[in-house]
């Protein structure tokens, strides 16, 4: 995965963006020894300080999947998107 902030209007823009890839390990049964699981997460959003110790933040998140099996109903490829909006306070 890769991320980065950039400065922008006062706060920090954030993006992401990761890949996984894997496969069934060699202790899973056998019907399912050649599963292969591939996902695409990519991910922004923005921090905004009110304070040192006070900011607020939203992220949006996208995830995308692709599992494979030898068994033909177990071939899936889902997606979730997600949103996280919230204010942290630090002691």
């Amino acid at each position: 995965g890769v991320s980065a902030g950039i400065p922008a209007a006062g706060g920090t823009v954030m993006v992401g963006a990761a890949y996984l890839d894997a496969e069934a390990a060699d202790s899973v049964d056998p019907a399912n020894k050649n599963d292969e699981l591939s996902r695409w997460i990519v991910s922004a959003g923005y921090d905004y300080p009110f304070s040192k110790r006070t900011d607020v933040y939203a992220v949006a998140t996208y995830n995308q999947d692709s599992l494979d099996s030898d068994t033909a109903s177990d071939n899936r490829d889902p997606s979730v998107f997600g949103v996280m909006i919230g204010l942290r306070h630090r002691f």
